[in-house]
């Protein structure tokens, strides 16, 4: 599958995980040229009864808001970008709401879950979490990627701790990405950056790495369009400009909607500072704005990169991953 414009590509970022929320606020990654982003519908410590509601929610606003697409195929993707509107898909941030059984893998596939983590931040039944021991992948984990390989989701390892991450790379059978995770090299304060290992690993799987926005991670506050643009150079000059993208980790804020009572279990998660949701820190003091996507394409072209390069990084990366791991409009994946 070939896609007709060159799409712009978000490989993550946040709505509050919750019913109610306006969908009508991801219009701001539309203004700022995108044709897609993933948003995420499950955290380790999001109550399952809030994932399903948030789910049904997001599908059916999605589905009937003026200037949207549910994106289950790349089919819908294209068919965004054609008109103009912005396609949307879901990914996962940790398996427990898997309840240790595999097969749910294929239900959250059927349901428009397109990329998954094992492990958010945290140790779990599945994997070692970026804040954690450092355990590898578990009996379970290995049973999970491997089903998530034959329901068409793509393995995230953002939030996986180097170990776990580099077994799950090795296990694979599809691409593997780092939706949004920044370099180790260039800011090595926080174990959420990858090293130039997890880097070369994510590579060899034909996999990609998202560079996020959110300053923390770009060791500048705030930082803007020439951070985001350094990491990129930084994956392009390591493993080559076929494997690094944009994956923007933008939250947006919560707009009044209720979220869930157990803050102080969601705060066990947030190491040193790091936060992921809106309501504890403004999107505005949080993160690289969306406004800034072209400046990083302007920096990158005055750092040598020509126009198919850029392309790439701005979605054709991502975009081929989901080729290679997708279901098909008909339910199989492209690679099949």
């Amino acid at each position: 599958m070939t896609a007709e414009v060159d799409i712009i590509w978000d490989a993550h970022s946040c709505l509050p995980i919750a019913a109610g929320v306006d969908i009508a606020a991801l219009a701001a990654h539309r203004a700022a040229g995108f044709h897609h982003v993933a948003i995420n519908i499950a955290m380790d410590m999001t109550p399952l009864e809030d994932i399903l509601r948030a789910l049904a929610w997001f599908r059916a606003r999605i589905g009937d808001t003026e200037g949207f697409v549910l994106a289950s195929s790349l089919a819908d993707v294209d068919r965004a970008a054609a008109s103009g509107q912005l396609a949307v898909s879901f990914d996962i941030e940790g398996a427990v709401c898997l309840l240790e059984e595999p097969a749910m893998v294929q239900l959250y596939a059927d349901l428009g879950v397109r990329m998954m983590h094992l492990a958010y931040n945290l140790d779990n039944a599945y994997a070692g979490g970026c804040h954690g021991n450092d355990t590898g992948l578990t009996p379970l984990g290995r049973e999970v990627v491997q089903a998530a390989n034959r329901a068409g989701i793509v393995m995230d390892c953002s939030h996986s701790s180097v170990r776990s991450s580099l077994d799950i790379m090795a296990l694979s059978e599809r691409p593997v990405v780092f939706s949004h995770a920044n370099a180790h090299a260039l800011v090595p304060d926080t174990p959420r950056n990858i090293t130039d290992e997890q880097i070369r690993a994510c590579a060899a799987t034909g996999g990609v790495v998202g560079i996020c926005g959110y300053n923390l991670f770009l060791g500048r506050f705030p930082a803007g369009a020439e951070d985001m643009a350094a990491h990129i150079d930084h994956v392009a000059a390591l493993v080559g400009v076929d494997h690094v993208g944009i994956g923007w980790d933008f939250a947006y804020a919560a707009g009044g909607v209720p979220l869930a009572a157990n803050r102080e279990e969601y705060e066990k998660y947030f190491i040193d500072g790091v936060r992921s949701d809106a309501q504890v820190q403004s999107a505005e003091e949080a993160y690289v704005p969306l406004s800034a996507r072209p400046a990083i394409a302007e920096r990158l072209r005055g750092l040598g990169y020509d126009a198919a390069a850029i392309g790439k990084v701005m979605g054709g990366n991502f975009y081929r991953v989901a080729a290679a791991c997708w279901p098909k409009s008909g339910g199989e994946s492209d690679a099949d």
